[in-house]
């Protein structure tokens, strides 16, 4: 006749009742601050590209630049189309 169930025994209920509530909520505060980890980078890498758009905004400014200009230092047509691509608009 085999013993009793895990579960059964003083060390099964010691483990299922205190040691694995502890492991689950231990889960979840790692969860926790791994999801905040996660949103503030997101924040911080919305918030360099937009700091990156308004530097440059500001040097075009600075330098006069008007839209076109700008993209036609990017290799671009007026239309966004980069130079050597048809672009439509333009007919090139």
């Amino acid at each position: 006749m085999p013993g009793p169930e895990f579960f059964q025994t003083r060390m099964g209920k010691a483990f299922y009742e205190g040691t694995m509530p502890r492991v689950a909520k231990a889960l979840e505060r790692i969860a926790d601050v791994m999801e905040k980890r996660l949103l503030r980078d997101e924040n911080e890498e919305r918030n360099a590209v937009a700091v990156q758009a308004l530097i440059d905004a500001n040097n075009l400014a600075k330098e006069n630049v008007s839209p076109i200009e700008e993209r036609r230092r990017a290799g671009k047509c007026m239309h966004g189309v980069m130079i050597g691509e048809v672009c439509e608009a333009c007919e090139e």
